[in-house]
């Protein structure tokens, strides 16, 4: 397979589910536990997610994702948005749990890059190439949107990842020791920057 052989298209409605299930690959489950609380009787924590990206007004929205697919499958995402100015920022990290905290803080670093909130790929098609192919779409957003920095947050014991973004271009700018989450083990999160690519 090339990359030829890699649709990359927006997300719709259609496509929630996928995103829910792919949102919870990247953040290793994290998602779930804020889709948790509003979970319906009956209703998985993908269904719950899916519904949350249904909406049309957050960040984790379908109008913020991207889907590789590869004919009639889909087999990748990426959703990412730009950050607001510093001066239009109202989150306080202090009203986040601990485990979210230190994401935050480096997201705050960053003002106005593209921000990678998610990406992944679903096992069977991981070691293909769709994954540096979303972050050339990545790229492509970021130009398109004046946005001089791309920037991404990575597990710290997510070795893979930081393999790609590293052959990427990618550059360590900041990190933050994280606490543990109901699914997560304390360990470190990483901010990685670069400038977008040219086309």
């Amino acid at each position: 397979m090339n990359a030829d052989d890699i649709l990359i298209r927006p997300a719709g409605l259609d496509d929630c589910l996928a995103i829910a299930e792919l949102a919870q690959l990247a953040g290793e489950g994290i998602p779930g536990i804020f889709w948790a609380e509003s979970q319906l009787p009956g209703e998985t924590l993908e269904q719950a997610g899916a519904r949350a990206a249904a909406s049309e007004h957050v960040n984790f929205s379908y109008r913020n994702a991207r889907l590789a697919c590869i004919g009639d499958e889909t087999a990748g995402m990426l959703l990412g948005y730009r950050l607001p100015a510093a001066a239009d920022n109202s989150e306080r990290p202090e009203d986040f749990p601990d485990f979210i905290r230190p994401m935050i803080e480096l997201e705050q670093r960053v003002p106005e890059s593209y921000y990678v909130n998610m990406l992944a790929t679903y096992p069977r098609f991981q070691g293909r190439g769709i994954g540096s192919r979303l972050m050339r779409e990545a790229d492509a957003i970021a130009r398109a949107g004046d946005a001089n920095l791309v920037s991404i947050l990575v597990f710290g014991h997510n070795h893979g990842a930081q393999r790609l973004y590293r052959r990427l271009g990618f550059e360590l700018v900041d990190r933050r020791p994280m606490a543990a989450s109901p699914v997560t083990p304390t360990g470190e999160i990483l901010l990685l920057t670069r400038a977008p690519r040219p086309a």
